[in-house]
């Protein structure tokens, strides 16, 4: 009898858990960095594809080398692409963007000065009960002398897994 209760239990608790239809995830780094010119930029994307039948709202944070959410500054540059209902809160650099069932979304920061830091991806969902939604893939894009060189750097997130 107590056997089956504590099953009950758990089975309540991890129903309950999933039900939620919310999860997040560490962008362990980034960094951007403009020095005025065509040469020596280097761009941070994030590419993150919804992997439901859901609609899925996600807000994006970035923070800089203390910790502190990074505040956009004159000369920044913060681009989305493939989002039909996107905002960019350029006070506090938030990214609220909803992606589309299998859709698959590219966010872009070019930064006037040298900034560096790590992030923050939280997901939720209205109507879904997934436990998982989306995959994320960082770069950091190198582009040298007027775009003629290019080099990337992997960041991986959440280990190429599902979150």
């Amino acid at each position: 009898m107590l056997k089956k209760a504590i099953i009950l239990t758990a089975a309540m608790f991890y129903s309950a858990v999933t039900a939620a239809g919310q999860g997040n995830t560490i962008i362990p780094s980034w960094f951007s960095s403009d020095n005025g010119s065509n040469s020596n930029q280097t761009y941070f994307q994030l590419a993150l594809s919804n992997v439901t039948s859901e609609s899925t709202s996600v807000k994006v944070k970035l923070y800089d080398v203390n910790g502190a959410l990074y505040k956009a500054r004159s000369g920044d540059t913060f681009t989305v692409k493939y989002s039909d209902a996107r905002s960019f809160t350029e006070v506090d650099s938030t990214l609220e963007i909803v992606i589309g069932p299998y859709k698959t979304v590219r966010f872009t920061a070019l930064t006037g000065s040298v900034q560096e830091g790590y992030g923050v991806i939280e997901w939720s969902q209205s109507e879904g009960q997934n436990a998982n939604a989306l995959v994320a893939n960082a770069y950091q894009m190198v582009y040298i002398t007027d775009f003629s060189h290019r080099s990337e750097r992997a960041v991986p997130i959440n280990n190429g897994m599902v979150f």
